[in-house]
């Protein structure tokens, strides 16, 4: 059974690409064959490139961008060529590519089944016919696996996403709250409840991606403590430093990312703007990561690196709420310095290691289940 992905595969982000991966190995080892539908309109090809110059009319921030340039002409240039190396080295993805959703529909690739996600494909947000999969053809199966983002649906939205799902065979969800509203929707119980393709990939599977890609940057020889931060707010740099501080002497903090404004701060020891793989190896050798990020606390935890993901006590974010409710580490959530559990060096992997077990069991059969 050859089956389409289609999700947010060729971001500029950690997440995105490997979950994108995860869930095309997964299909692949149990028996189908993915390839990842190459939709990559010219919104997506302009995030691999800085603002034109001549679009920034405010002179400070023009003259920002254009030390940016100077400084940081190398790290970011290489930064995208590992992105790409990895898109070329480990999807397998259709081509041409299509760069017009208008392509899409006109000429869709020759698949038996499309499957939209995982992350938040179903955002209404970013919400776009390919999500729905409105391109497939008659005989094609439309099936969601851990779609994600639609946890609070505008009224407005309702008869749109009602009338799409419709369509779908099966339809799966990352979080409850997704998996209730569909059902709403649908007015059944069609919607099951699964993990992250990131999840699916075991601690086994990622070890083995990283043993045939060595890193290829220079890992600090000093423990050190990891921050990746997308949200660029200091309080996730200002529990590192302190932490730092807190930790023996020669302990390194360094910063890793596509490339943020958090690479203007002195306070790190190390910059890595990497590649997927490489981002990887950051992780795996770190003494403790410190992260906003709901893939970047994943990869944490299955590379056994203890961990601390910061959010607002106001913020109320279901992905990571649920996904370390389901980790049995709900105390690995901080907002800030007075919210550090007392043994925030440490983490017991094994305390969510036979719940993981089983929900990685029923997310598989779900996989399996869509041929039927």
């Amino acid at each position: 059974m050859k089956i389409g992905i289609v999700t947010f595969h060729d971001e500029k982000n950690y997440g995105a690409v490997l979950q994108t991966f995860a869930l095309q190995e997964v299909l692949r080892s149990i028996g189908y064959q993915p390839c990842i539908v190459g939709f990559h309109p010219h919104i997506v090809t302009k995030q691999w490139h800085p603002v034109p110059l001549s679009k920034i009319n405010n002179f400070t921030k023009l003259a920002k961008a254009v030390s940016e340039r100077i400084i940081f002409r190398r790290s970011v240039a290489r930064c995208r060529s590992e992105f790409w190396r990895f898109f070329r080295e480990h999807y397998s993805q259709t081509e041409p590519l299509y760069e017009s959703y208008e392509a899409l529909t006109t000429s869709p690739p020759d698949c038996d089944a499309f499957i939209v996600g995982s992350d938040q494909v179903w955002n209404p947000k970013c919400c776009h016919p390919r999500y729905f999969l409105e391109f497939a053809g008659a005989g094609a199966k439309r099936i969601s696996y851990a779609a994600s983002g639609i946890s609070a649906l505008p009224e407005k939205w309702t008869e749109t996403y009602r009338n799409a799902l419709a369509k779908f065979s099966h339809i799966s969800c990352r979080e409850p709250q997704g998996c209730s509203v569909v059902n709403k929707l649908l007015g059944t119980g069609k919607a099951e409840l699964v993990l992250d393709p990131t999840l699916l990939y075991t601690t086994s599977d990622w070890e083995q991606l990283l043993s045939s890609s060595p890193p290829d940057i220079d890992l600090p020889d000093s423990p050190y403590i990891l921050v990746y931060d997308h949200s660029n707010k200091s309080v996730t740099t200002d529990i590192a430093e302190y932490l730092k501080r807190k930790s023996p002497k020669g302990t390194e903090l360094v910063l890793t990312g596509p490339f943020d404004k958090k690479y203007w701060d002195r306070r790190f020891d190390r910059k890595y703007c990497v590649g997927p793989v490489n981002f990887l190896h950051l992780i795996r050798k770190a003494k403790l990561v410190v992260t906003v990020s709901f893939h970047g606390t994943i990869l944490s935890y299955l590379l056994r690196t203890p961990f601390l993901t910061v959010l607002p006590s106001a913020v109320q974010d279901v992905r990571i709420s649920h996904l370390l409710d389901t980790l049995r580490l709900p105390q690995r959530r901080i907002s800030g310095i007075d919210d550090l559990p007392a043994d925030w060096a440490s983490v017991d992997f094994g305390l969510g290691s036979q719940h993981l077990h089983v929900k990685r069991e029923e997310s598989l059969q779900f996989l399996r289940g869509i041929a039927t």
